[in-house]
């Protein structure tokens, strides 16, 4: 996945539209002073990806501006191998989901959540929004502020894909099951 645009109004301290265009292959950086906002557009992301529009989770309720508690909207364009894909939610008041597809359907409300899902490999948030075991693979790429530091939360479904995934790539190198077997004779010979 590669995200293109992002674009949010009355969302956290944001009252006024705000939208960061022209992310292109490779890293993009986004870089201010503190308090700018940094953290609250990778709040938006977060919820326009893994969030349910129709939430009333305490989570996201949060997303809510304090000034005027209008519902907070989020737009996200991301690429897959098929092409661009936009997926608009609005929180709280009068919640909608919109999912545009590169094939020119547009999905609204819970089917539009079904596809997101069924596109990025993740399961229906819980009734307090989404989790580390809600998001399968993406918790081990989806880092949140202040939690860099700590132990990695893997849901049993995240280890096993990415136990898949470097068993794959380099699995004739440790050898596929002889690798795993490895620390196991390790352990016994130092036991002896």
């Amino acid at each position: 996945m590669k995200l293109r645009s992002l674009a949010l109004n009355q969302f956290k301290k944001f009252t006024t539209p705000m939208r960061l265009d022209g992310i292109e292959d490779g890293l993009n950086v986004v870089v201010g002073p503190n308090e700018m906002g940094k953290s609250t557009l990778l709040d938006a992301l977060r919820a326009a990806l893994f969030e349910k529009y129709s939430s009333k989770a305490q989570p996201i309720t949060a997303l809510q501006n304090d000034r005027n508690q209008a519902g907070p909207v989020v737009e996200l364009a991301f690429e897959l191998d098929d092409g661009v894909y936009r997926i608009t939610k609005r929180f709280v008041k009068k919640p909608y989901a919109r999912l545009s597809c590169p094939d020119g359907r547009t999905l609204e409300g819970d089917a539009a959540e079904d596809t997101l899902r069924d596109l990025l490999g993740f399961d229906e948030p819980g009734k307090s929004g989404a989790k580390a075991e809600t998001l399968g693979m993406w918790n081990v790429l989806w880092v949140q502020q202040g939690h860099s530091f700590g132990a990695l939360d893997l849901p049993q479904s995240a280890t096993a894909n990415l136990h898949s995934a470097l068993e794959s790539e380099v699995g004739t190198v440790l050898g596929g099951r002889r690798g795993r077997a490895l620390p196991q004779a390790i352990e016994k010979q130092l036991g002896e």
